[in-house]
């Protein structure tokens, strides 16, 4: 009596031997050309500041949305917001303008440079004179 083997048997093991040649043959690796960027290399590419939540300020903090979504909050260590007479937090604008001021002394007015930021106001002597001495006022 022989041995009776299924049909299918010649077929599977002909599939199985195509497949392991297959597998042994030299593949080519294709490499990206430079230029080319898929969507995942740029996920991780440094977030940037896409604006300040002005809400969020107090004296010497502001806070801004990051473009991944994030929040950053950057604490100064000193004063950089004034509250104006609404309550709100604004920015300490440092930019000097040339004045003639007329309350200076009893001589009369003189050039100074001046700040103004809410109720703070600071004055610095435009000219240091010969026998003078530089000075800020702060207040008025």
């Amino acid at each position: 009596m022989g041995l009776v083997r299924h049909p299918w048997y010649r077929v599977i093991s002909m599939v199985l031997a195509i497949a392991l040649v297959t597998a042994m043959l030299p593949v080519p690796a294709f490499a990206v050309k430079e230029g080319d960027v898929t969507e995942t290399e740029t996920e991780h590419l440094p977030a940037y500041i896409v604006f300040e939540e002005e809400n969020r300020r107090s004296e010497d903090e502001k806070h801004f949305r990051m473009s991944d979504g994030s929040y950053a909050a950057v604490s100064y260590g000193e004063q950089v917001h004034y509250t104006d007479e609404a309550g709100e937090w604004r920015d300490i604008d440092n930019t000097l303008y040339l004045k003639e001021i007329s309350s200076y002394s009893d001589s009369g007015s003189k050039e100074m440079y001046e700040a103004v930021n809410g109720a703070a106001i600071r004055r610095f002597a435009s000219v240091l004179e010969e026998e003078g001495v530089l000075f800020t006022v702060q207040g008025g």
